[in-house]
């Protein structure tokens, strides 16, 4: 068979359930209100989005479809979020996207606590193969004299689910976690912008797979003293900012 018939046009669609779609933002800045109000203007019913939730900052917003992971496990315990999601609600989804699809897009509420819970499940299940107790991902490698690798395992781990809910038709929508850093140039001048909270085995599940990355924050006004909103910044005798 020549692959001339594999080949194939590509037109993009305006549909979320199309594309991989990650947002970022600091605590607080309305990641989670984004979910509640994009999915309530693109889609006609609750049940084609769901949330699948690793933490409970929805707890303010009015949502109807949504899987609470986080109750699965506590943190002495949460291993057990993972395992329920892998086990559970992955092949529940894939049973549905074969038989009868409700849902169109997942929502992971957040990213950055998902990973938290694959780290968890992985030095757990571990434990048990290797009869010993690690302490963290790093310790792994190390206390196995480099018979495995604890941050490959990790990203092995994180990415199966998710490239299964792909594979089955759905768009997946990640919520997720920034910082500020510093960065310091090679002529001393510094500048600070905002990266994704995650180490780099979760930027290469995530980030590297987005279709559209959207970042977040919060609006501030800068008041003078008399209250009134600055355009521009307060400068001294010598006019500097």
């Amino acid at each position: 068979m020549s692959f001339r018939k594999k080949v194939k046009s590509n037109v993009p669609r305006v549909a979320l359930e199309s594309i991989t779609t990650l947002v970022v933002g600091d605590i607080k800045t309305g990641k989670t209100r984004l979910w509640k109000e994009v999915t309530e203007a693109h889609y006609a019913s609750p049940e084609e989005a769901i949330l699948l939730a690793f933490e409970d900052g929805y707890e303010t917003w009015e949502l109807d479809e949504i899987v609470p992971l986080h109750a699965e496990g506590t943190d002495t315990e949460l291993w057990k979020v993972w395992d329920f999601f892998k086990k559970g609600v992955v092949p529940g989804l894939v049973e549905e996207a074969k038989n009868g699809r409700i849902a169109k897009l997942i929502g992971v509420d957040t990213v950055d606590r998902a990973i938290d819970a694959c780290t968890a499940w992985i030095l757990h299940d571990r434990k048990r193969k290797y009869g010993k107790t690690f302490e963290s991902i790093q310790d792994i490698s190390e206390s196995t004299g480099g018979k495995e690798n604890g941050w490959t395992a990790l990203g092995d781990e994180l990415k199966k689910p998710f490239d299964t809910l792909k594979n089955a038709g759905y768009g997946l929508f990640y919520l997720g976690w920034t910082k500020e850093k510093e960065t310091t140039l090679y002529d001393g001048r510094k500048y600070n912008s905002l990266q994704l909270a995650m180490a780099n085995t979760g930027k290469k599940v995530f980030a590297s797979q987005a279709s559209l990355i959207c970042c977040l924050h919060n609006e501030v006004n800068i008041l003078n003293k008399d209250g009134e909103i600055m355009e521009d910044n307060a400068k001294d005798k010598r006019g500097r900012d």
